[in-house]
C-alpha cells in the first residue's frame, strides 16, 4: 500500500486528486457474511449462487472469509479464500501522510453523505500535501 500511495503522489499533477473507496470497519460488514445469505446472479455460464462465510473474529484489522460460487453448469463449487484489511480513517490518514498526501474531502457514500459508523464505505479524496 505504501508503494502504491507514493506512486499516486508522484503521478498527481498540480491540483490533482486521488479518489478511492475503502470498507468502513465500524460497519462490521463481515458479520453479515454468513452462509445463509446467498446472492444470485446470471453470469456467462448461467445462474450462479454466491455465499460468503467470514471467520467469526477479525485478526486485528484483517478479516478472512470464504466465497463459494456454485451453479448448474459448474461441475463443482469454486471456493476462494481471501483476507481483507479494514482500515479506519486514522490508519488511512497515516498511510496517506507517509506518502505526502492529505485528505481533501471524506464521505460515507458516493452521494457525499457523512462518514458514520453505519456507512459501509469510506470515500477519500486525497491531494498532495502543501
Amino acid at each position: 500500500m505504501r508503494g502504491l500511495l507514493r506512486g499516486v503522489r508522484r503521478a498527481l499533477a498540480g491540483g490533482g486528486r486521488f479518489v478511492f473507496e475503502t470498507r468502513n470497519p465500524a460497519a462490521r460488514a463481515w458479520e453479515r457474511w454468513t452462509p445463509d445469505r446467498v446472492h444470485e446472479f446470471t453470469g456467462d455460464d448461467g445462474p450462479v449462487r454466491v455465499r460468503h462465510d467470514a471467520d467469526p473474529a477479525p485478526t486485528g484489522d484483517r478479516v478472512t472469509f470464504t466465497e463459494t460460487y456454485a451453479g448448474a453448469r459448474r461441475p463443482r463449487p469454486r471456493v476462494c479464500r481471501s483476507t481483507l484489511r479494514f482500515l479506519g480513517t486514522t490508519a488511512l490518514d497515516g498511510f496517506l501522510g507517509e506518502a505526502g498526501l492529505a485528505v481533501a474531502e471524506r464521505y460515507g457514500d458516493w452521494r457525499r453523505g457523512p462518514v458514520t459508523p453505519a456507512c459501509p464505505e469510506i470515500i477519500t479524496v486525497a491531494a498532495p500535501r502543501a
